[in-house]
């Protein structure tokens, strides 16, 4: 793996998170991020539908090629190692695909399962692959992965409402819209209603990390700085977008770097604490 995907890290809430790891695995996750990356480059580029469906099939095809061992250029050879080395399934590649390819059609969701499912392909799938670079495979820790990733795009859909909407992208379930009875295509402020509305999507996103932290003992967590880190993070974003409900529908909430900085700080010290506590107990 000769390539080093500095660039990448810069366009990542995640840069500080992997700064934790070792090197190797370091590497290793920058690689993965650079493809979901370049994955999501394809559907969010400013060009025509049938362009984009054009250029991901193209990929898709030479990733496919990659998993069976003939990777078409240097990056997916070093993605391949990847895959080889920490011993990744191809389901997970696969479902994210499968999950990124939706994103060049019209999306409006009508139930929450739909959204679930696509957030378990983009969000969950990447976590899962994250997983078997950390070193773990078994169900608890699977479980753990799964239901952060959740929780991460969730929160990454709630604050991009806005954005979203101009992409042809209503992910937010339409059973929700109906229950406040609210158009999300006219909603051009915030009012009580759209607040309880967005409350209500926070505190299911809020319920995949509760559900997370469930599956592991906080000493099975402490090994797995990077992992919290991310996720607290995350919970910054959540608490921001809690706190400033109502300017989700302006697409002005994002986190700062000083937010990124203490929310990594804040989980690194949390994890160093829980070890210290468990090696003195």
């Amino acid at each position: 793996m000769n390539p080093k995907y500095s660039s990448l890290k810069q366009k990542t809430s995640f840069y500080f998170p992997l700064l934790l790891l070792p090197p190797s695995q370091r590497q290793a996750l920058e690689i993965l991020y650079r493809f979901c990356w370049l994955a999501d480059e394809i559907a969010d580029a400013p060009k025509p539908l049938s362009t984009k469906r054009r250029q991901f099939q193209k990929f898709r095809k030479d990733c496919i090629a990659t998993l069976n061992g003939s990777p078409p250029n240097p990056f997916l050879k070093d993605f391949a190692t990847v895959l080889i080395e920490f011993q990744i399934s191809h389901f997970y590649v696969l479902n994210l695909l499968k999950g990124i390819e939706a994103d060049l059609y019209t999306i409006s969701f009508q139930t929450f399962k739909q959204l679930y499912q696509y957030a378990l392909n983009v969000a969950a799938a990447p976590g899962l692959m994250s997983m078997s670079i950390f070193g773990f495979k078994d169900l608890a820790h699977q479980n753990y992965a799964k239901n952060l990733g959740v929780f991460l795009q969730l929160t990454n859909i709630i604050r991009d409402f806005k954005e979203d909407l101009s992409l042809h992208r209503q992910y937010l379930p339409m059973n929700d819209f109906h229950r406040f009875h609210l158009d999300p295509y006219k909603i051009n402020n915030s009012t009580p209603q759209v607040t309880a509305f967005f409350h209500y999507q926070l505190d299911r996103a809020w319920s995949y990390l509760k559900k997370s932290r469930q599956y592991l003992s906080k000493s099975n967590r402490s090994q797995l700085m990077t992992a919290e880190a991310i996720a607290s993070v995350y919970v910054r974003l959540h608490q921001k977008l809690r706190t400033h409900c109502n300017q989700i529908v302006l697409g002005t909430i994002h986190l700062t770097l000083f937010d990124k900085i203490y929310s990594t700080f804040q989980a690194t010290s949390q994890c160093l604490l829980w070890k210290l506590w468990l090696r003195e107990k």
